[in-house]
């Protein structure tokens, strides 16, 4: 560390009582011949009569010497070193001034200096002439800068070799430096004293305690806020304090008391980013202790002081950007202090710094920032925890438990904050134990219905939002066997919030389907999820739509999921009275039952008392005349028919077998609304499962239906039979026959014109369809018959 200033070493070497050597004939000359001439050298000097040119010329040839490594080496570890401190007692201003110079460049070009050298002698000696302010101000500067560089050899090979008895440095000396930061001083001599501060306190030594304190702490700050003409003079003042207080940290709560924590900032925030590095290092070196004291604390705590880290966390300044950073990280000592940053939007600033990029130490430092605020989330789930469990089903907790809890949850919306932040997030749920966050969760129907003694209003609310938000991110990473007994808790909340969690139950029900197994789906979902879905079915909507789209994956993967059990179908046929037909809610509900009852152990007389197959007909009465119906809602609506008429055709087929007429007419007569929905199943005849449905009904009851044969539906049927399907020909052929043969009042009431249309396309379809031919011929022969009068 180079504290003096290089001067050129004149030299009039006509008047020198030697031989002078140039420094090309010093550096080839061997280690004896260069002791031989600094013996001729110390001879000279020891001479009481020397006259002040001669003396001047000596110091211009030893100063060109210092720079000669051989003879450096040589001249500090003699007896000249010692004799030129001495001299400069007895020496006029002039030559002290150029002894002074001369000691400075020996010290600060030696590389090795033996342990015998009295340099302790030579510091005393320069402290004597430094404390005489009766020496021009040019030899009190140059003999304080020849001083520090003693004293700064000394305290660096202290921390490396340890005390050396004869490089002592008096108490005294450090008096005089800490003197020549006063008042009233050269500015140059304030600078000087303030760059050997800076320098001994850089290194590790008995001398860091006699310079570290109070007073020079304070006298610094003000030089620095007084003196420093230039920048790199205000640099050099809060250095020096700084290294002061990386060894002294209480010397920054001094200054602070004394100055004024808004001084020290307005300092701060008006310096240009290269000086608010140097004070950012200043405050790094004071607050980090693991005891802060008072003012410390005060310090820590002061949102002014936050908000300014936050700006400067922007700043182009990469070292003032870093040194930000690490600021915030000392600050974040608390929940308080983190939500305050957030509020001050720490998260969108540092967000910001980490997609720009930066050089390798700001990296460094942005990413410990990230560390130190991701580790706030383990612990502040942690108390949230505690806190909640600490009240759970307590209508009146005491008053330390519910501030407990309102400081803890007030915590939530940061963690939120942090989960939400592109750069953060994934560390941030690597950082959450998912089984405790389910464990909150689960609590969330306590918040809301105020078992938890939660006093006010909108903390509950926010709560609520927040932990909803936050399951909202960590399901899709959660264990799915974890995730839906937490869903079958969430949806137990009410109003919006429930419905934002039966959201989440959805989505995680479509994960669900792809990662379980039917068994596991079963098991897990019939436990936790559907006794609260028939609730939810009951409720406005959008609940009973979000409900069944919980139910539909679940069925196409477990179509024996013991829905009955937990009147979901009580329900379903409770909504089908007042469904809207043209709204998502009527679809869902036709296929969730068209699903149902095609599974194999549906116990349909359960079914027939609840009246699902009036409620049915109705229904699809109802979607014939509304023009808006979906095609989606119409096949489930036709596949929730075919169901039960399935089921009828099975009875009455089993009746039939064991000659058991009653309970074949019981059912035939109980279903006998289903008839009123031929008109409708002939409107949609050009969807596939319609003559199938159609045809079941007409084989049930026959020509019940007395509208069959209408020019209308007669137009249907015709088209019917041009289509390409041999299937769908032979169903329609079925069913003209089945209506002629089981109701000839038909063919009489129908108009002539319609037979004949009829005939022609059978006629058609003989001629094209070879292996329809027996079943057309018996159509043919029944629309040719003259019923009887």
């Amino acid at each position: 560390a180079v504290v003096s200033t290089q001067s050129t070493g004149r030299c009039d070497t006509r008047v020198l009582p030697w031989q002078p050597l140039s420094s090309q004939v010093l550096n080839d000359c061997e280690g004896s011949e260069i002791s031989h001439h600094l013996v001729e050298i110390a001879e000279f000097l020891s001479k009481k009569n020397n006259n002040t040119r001669e003396l001047l010329s000596c110091m211009g040839y030893l100063y060109n010497l210092a720079a000669t490594e051989n003879c450096v080496y040589l001249i500090v570890n003699s007896e000249l070193l010692l004799t030129l401190s001495y001299l400069v007692k007895s020496s006029p201003d002039e030559v002290q001034l150029r002894i002074v110079q001369v000691i400075g460049a020996l010290i600060q070009n030696s590389t090795t200096i033996e342990p015998e050298t009295q340099l302790g002698e030579c510091v005393t000696v320069l402290t004597d002439v430094l404390r005489d302010s009766s020496r021009s101000p040019a030899v009190r500067l140059y003999t304080l800068a020849s001083l520090g560089e003693l004293i700064f050899f000394i305290a660096s090979q202290e921390e490396t070799d340890g005390i050396n008895s004869n490089w002592s440095v008096p108490s005294s000396t450090f008096v005089c430096i800490t003197r020549c930061l006063r008042e009233g001083e050269e500015v140059h001599t304030q600078l000087c004293a303030a760059k050997i501060i800076e320098n001994v306190c850089g290194v590790t030594s008995q001398y860091n305690k006699q310079i570290c304190k109070d007073a020079i702490a304070l006298a610094l700050w003000k030089l620095q806020m007084k003196q420093a003409a230039t920048d790199s003079a205000y640099i050099t003042f809060v250095r020096a304090l700084t290294n002061m207080t990386a060894f002294q940290p209480p010397l920054l709560g001094h200054v602070v008391s004394k100055i004024g924590l808004v001084n020290v900032l307005d300092n701060l925030n008006k310096s240009q980013p290269y000086i608010q590095k140097e004070i950012l290092n200043f405050l790094l070196h004071g607050l980090r202790v693991e005891k802060p004291s008072a003012t410390c604390k005060r310090i820590m705590s002061d949102r002014n002081l936050l908000s300014l880290a936050i700006n400067l966390l922007g700043n182009p300044h990469s070292v003032t950007k870093s040194f930000a950073a690490l600021l915030l990280a000392l600050l974040l000592v608390g929940n308080e202090t983190l939500i305050a940053a957030c509020n001050l939007k720490l998260i969108q600033s540092l967000d910001r710094e980490l997609k720009r990029g930066s050089d390798e130490f700001s990296s460094k430092c942005l990413a410990f920032l990230s560390h130190c605020l991701l580790s706030f989330i383990p612990t502040l789930l942690d108390k949230v925890e505690i806190s909640l469990k600490k009240v759970e089903n307590r209508r009146n907790p005491n008053s330390n438990q519910c501030k407990d809890l309102n400081t803890s949850l007030s915590s939530l919306p940061t963690v939120l904050h942090l989960l939400t932040s592109r750069p953060l997030s994934q560390h941030a749920l690597s950082t959450i134990n998912m089984e405790q966050l389910c464990d909150i969760l689960r609590m969330l129907p306590s918040i809301q219905s105020g078992d938890t003694g939660l006093g006010s209003p909108g903390l509950v609310e926010e709560t609520l939002s927040t932990l909803l938000s936050m399951s909202e991110i960590c399901l899709p990473h959660m264990d799915i066997q974890l995730a839906i007994p937490t869903l079958g808790q969430l949806c137990q909340c009410h109003g919006d919030y429930r419905g934002a969690a039966v959201q989440l139950c959805v989505r995680t029900t479509e994960r669900a389907v792809h990662v379980l197994e039917p068994a596991q789906i079963t098991s897990l979902y019939s436990q936790h999820v559907l006794p609260v879905i028939q609730e939810m079915l009951l409720e406005t909507p959008p609940l009973p739509t979000l409900a069944l789209r919980i139910i539909l994956p679940l069925l196409s993967v477990t179509p024996e999921l013991p829905l009955e059990e937990h009147g979901i179908v009580t329900a379903l046929v409770e909504l089908m009275k007042d469904v809207d037909p043209v709204g998502s809610l009527c679809s869902l509900i036709l296929e969730t039952l068209g699903i149902f009852m095609s599974s194999s152990n549906v116990d349909f007389s359960w079914l027939y008392t609840l009246g699902v197959h009036e409620q049915l007909s109705l229904l699809v009465l109802k979607l014939g005349v509304t023009p808006e119906v979906g095609e989606t809602t119409i096949l489930a609506a036709i596949k929730c028919l075919s169901a039960l008429l399935n089921y009828v055709m099975g009875v009455v087929k089993k009746a039939l077998q064991t000659k058991n007429k009653s309970s074949g007419e019981d059912v035939l007569r109980r279903s006998q609304c289903v008839v009123n929905t031929c008109g409708v199943l002939l409107v949609w005849y050009q969807y596939t499962t319609a003559p199938p449905a159609l045809l079941s009904i007409t084989q049930l009851y026959g020509g019940q239906y007395k509208d069959f044969l209408t020019p209308y539906n007669v137009d249907i049927f015709t088209e019917s039979l041009r289509d390409e399907d041999d299937n769908r020909v032979k169903t329609t052929l079925k069913i003209l026959k089945r209506i002629m043969t089981t109701d000839p009042v038909l063919l009489k009431t129908a108009i002539a014109s319609t037979k004949e249309q009829l005939s022609r396309a059978v006629i058609a379809v003989k001629t094209a369809s070879p292996t329809l031919v027996p079943l057309s011929d018996e159509v043919l022969k029944l629309l040719q018959t003259k019923p009887a009068p």
